[in-house]
């Protein structure tokens, strides 16, 4: 369902209260060229309406959200119960899927002329925007596409009570979840495969005997001492990653750090200070006396 105004427009469903209509803000991961070009020529400048009329209504995208972007949702009620409703992906979560199924389906490998694999990348999020439906529409998307419904999902975290939180959601993409609980069962889903999403915590890794090793390349350009190789039983190594020292031959270790305060956030800046404690040389912070962030 959509509320719209001359400007504005907002996407909900039949079970959404007026809290739960959400504007439509993206035009990718279609062209806005070609949006725009479907306009009259006095159109001007693209608001909310047009993008969601432009990329949501649109035939074929309407029956790709109808089918991979709606999902049921147990939600509470007011009276304590508990009713299911439906829930429709927001214009960020449509758009993090959607750009990546296509770099899945036309991104190239590693290999050859091809010195960086296209089929990654990095969605970046910010707090309460919807990370965990992100992925449980693109588990979904995934699953649900013929050529790629036979991948296999890896979700490493490190807390299980975000692992927890993680395999409620994304089980509404109606694929299955498994939960590695050893490094051996973890290596043994993943040479199944098939169509599923295996769950696995961070600190595993580091008891199935896998060791870190420098990049003499890099070592050689920097100027840096390598760091040493180490193994999970090395000092300092309890299972997770290795710990990290700073060479003081690094050119990080004598950059100038800088303090903020609330005068300097304001404007954006940062002041430069020496190496030694911000609260003895920089007069910002003895003037605000708020807290410094040091760099």
């Amino acid at each position: 369902m959509v509320a719209a105004t001359a400007e504005s427009a907002y996407l909900g469903t039949i079970t959404s209260g007026p809290e739960h209509y959400h504007p439509w803000r993206s035009v990718e991961p279609e062209d806005p060229a070609t949006l725009a070009a479907e306009l009259p020529a006095d159109t001007g400048r693209l608001n909310e309406r047009h993008k969601l009329v432009g990329v949501v209504l649109r035939p074929a995208a309407l029956l790709t959200v109808v089918r991979h972007y709606i999902v049921p949702l147990p939600a509470q009620t007011d009276a304590g119960g508990v009713r299911t409703v439906k829930i429709v992906a927001r214009h960020q979560q449509y758009r993090a899927a959607e750009k990546a199924v296509r770099r899945l389906l036309t991104g190239k490998a590693r290999g050859g002329p091809v010195l960086e694999d296209e089929r990654g990348g990095l969605i970046w999020h910010t707090q309460g925007s919807g990370k965990s439906l992100t992925m449980a529409f693109l588990v979904r998307r995934m699953h649900l596409h013929h050529r790629l419904s036979e991948f296999t999902v890896v979700v490493v975290t490190d807390r299980t009570q975000l692992q927890e939180q993680l395999a409620r959601t994304l089980r509404l993409s109606e694929s299955e979840v498994e939960t590695a609980e050893t490094a051996a069962q973890m290596e043994g889903l993943l040479r199944d495969g098939g169509r599923r999403v295996v769950f696995a915590m961070i600190q595993k890794y580091g008891a199935g005997g896998f060791t870190f090793a420098a990049e003499g390349t890099e070592t050689a350009t920097t100027g840096t001492s390598p760091p040493s190789t180490r193994t999970p039983n090395a000092p300092g190594a309890s299972g997770g990653p290795p710990s990290c020292r700073r060479s003081r031959t690094s050119p990080s270790a004598t950059r100038p750090r800088t303090c903020s305060s609330s005068s300097t956030r304001r404007t954006g800046r940062t002041r430069s200070c020496c190496m030694r404690p911000c609260a003895r040389r920089c007069p910002t912070r003895r003037r605000s006396g708020s807290p410094v962030r040091r760099s």
